[in-house]
């Protein structure tokens, strides 16, 4: 083990800038890199009084003050960086120095008589993984629940419940929008049938009339991404209530191939991907 460190965490009323009281929660760490987010924009040194807050919430020179009880002394955080997707259980968030986070807790508390922490947090020795940190001190003690920084964040509270509702979102989503995708473009597909089998009978080849509606197909789509991804991209700069949200090329490039997909097989249906074959002979011909 190369290094270890107390870590607290807490929710407490606070308010930023003079405004009305809100909740927020702190976390202390007692050492650098253990428990402090990596923030983009922050002073070059870190003082007592200092914290870093989520980017969504707040910004550089907030002065945040902690509402305290019984009469207690109030502590002022200074906001002094800012880091991205740092929030906890989508509450604006402070990460502070173990110091100040005594002084918060107390605020909070007059009658504590100690602040204890929520967890300790370790960084490995070099050459050690962290699944081999974990075995070692799970193995030291029988009360000690060692997990890795990603274990820790899937075992909190609510956190598999929301992942799982997002998932049968995300899988309703995947099955209607492709499915809607391709039979608007078939029902198209339909609505030409007079068309297509005239073109047929005088001599127009399968594969000609095929990669014409292909051709279409494509136009309606790329616009329709265009536009789709023009309206998209302004609402990730925004946020959601406490929610950051972000443009995600990769969704974007999954969405577009699953749609395209079934888009450009919807000409192939009415006859299971044999038009282009010479003896084409279309599902509605011979009709009355």
């Amino acid at each position: 083990m190369g290094e270890a460190g107390k870590l607290g965490q807490g929710t407490f009323t606070v308010e930023v800038g003079g405004q009305a009281e809100s909740g927020a929660a702190v976390i202390g760490y007692e050492r650098s890199g253990l428990g402090d987010p990596h923030a983009e924009r922050r002073s070059p040194s870190a003082a007592a009084g200092e914290a870093i807050g989520t980017s969504t919430d707040f910004s550089l020179g907030d002065e945040v003050r902690v509402v305290a009880a019984g009469g207690a002394d109030a502590p002022t955080l200074t906001v002094v960086g800012l880091a991205d997707d740092a929030q906890i259980q989508v509450t604006p968030t402070l990460y502070v120095g173990w110091d100040d986070y005594g002084s918060v807790v107390r605020a909070a508390n007059p009658d504590a008589t100690a602040v204890l922490p929520s967890a300790i947090a370790v960084r490995p020795a070099d050459g050690v993984t962290d699944a081999e940190v974990v075995a070692r001190i799970n193995d030291a003690s029988e009360q000690a629940d060692a997990l890795t920084r990603s274990d820790a964040a899937d075992e909190t509270p609510g956190v598999a419940e929301v992942r799982q509702s997002f998932q049968v979102i995300f899988l309703l989503y995947g099955l209607v929008v492709p499915l809607v995708t391709g039979l608007f473009f078939l029902i198209v597909t339909f609505q030409k049938s007079a068309s297509l089998t005239l073109l047929h009978a005088i001599g127009a080849r399968s594969s000609t009339l095929v990669r014409s509606l292909l051709v279409q197909v494509l136009i309606v789509m790329a616009a329709g991404i265009a536009v789709g991804t023009a309206l998209y991209a302004p609402l990730t700069q925004a946020s959601a209530g406490s929610i950051a949200l972000r443009f995600d090329l990769g969704a974007v490039v999954f969405w577009v191939r699953c749609c395209s997909c079934s888009a450009c097989s919807a000409p192939w249906w009415p006859r299971g991907g044999c038009w282009p074959s010479t003896r084409w002979r279309p599902p509605w011909a011979g009709q009355r």
